[in-house]
């Protein structure tokens, strides 16, 4: 994580990824995810 963000501001981007956008470090609330496609998709 220290490292990353250290990069970060050294070469505006990220080091795991190359791209420009901030990587978020967790996990993602499946259950709420998995819920939202089902309602989009739900046909």
């Amino acid at each position: 994580y220290i490292c990353e963000r250290h990069f970060q501001k050294i070469s505006n981007k990220s080091l795991f990824t190359g791209l420009k956008a901030v990587t978020h470090f967790g996990r993602p609330d499946f259950t709420q995810f998995l819920l939202a496609i089902q309602r989009i998709h739900s046909d």
